[in-house]
């Protein structure tokens, strides 16, 4: 019976823990959220579905996503993000038996999809159609 109480102890301890790590951007804790992204009404003729991750570990922020559709080999797909400062396209997604992934670091090449914190929206479109959406409620206090 003690035997279970220190398990008990340790789960918890463990518990306090992991929460205490979870802050979101603005702060210099660690987190990681992922969403389903929205998909059109474009993007249900084509079966697409997909994931949008964002995270910061140790002072570096990953942005990425993963795309499933019935979209032949070799199409490309535009990724945008909506900042507090705009717009902007950030990556391409070159599908290859039904899918795709796209991934930023912000120690790598520079994006516009950094800090995290600025982002509010990501899109993924072909050359002229939405697949794939995603709002957050609030830029800085969402993405936890």
């Amino acid at each position: 019976m003690n035997s279970l109480k220190v398990i008990g102890v340790g789960m918890m301890i463990l518990l306090i823990a992991a929460t205490a790590g979870a802050a979101g951007p603005g702060t210099k804790g660690d987190y990681k959220q992922t969403v389903k992204l929205r998909t059109s009404d474009y993007g249900l003729e084509v079966k697409a579905f997909g994931y949008c991750s964002v995270e910061r570990a140790n002072g570096v922020e990953m942005f990425g996503l993963r795309v499933f559709a019935d979209l032949p080999d070799g199409a490309n797909l535009i990724v945008e993000v909506g900042t507090r400062k705009g717009v902007f396209e950030v990556g391409t997604i070159q599908m290859f038996l039904g899918s795709g992934a796209l991934i930023l670091y912000s120690s790598k090449l520079p994006s516009p999809a950094f800090p995290l914190e600025d982002v509010i929206t990501v899109s993924v479109h072909d050359t002229t159609d939405k697949l794939l959406t995603y709002t957050w409620a609030t830029p800085a206090s969402s993405i936890r």
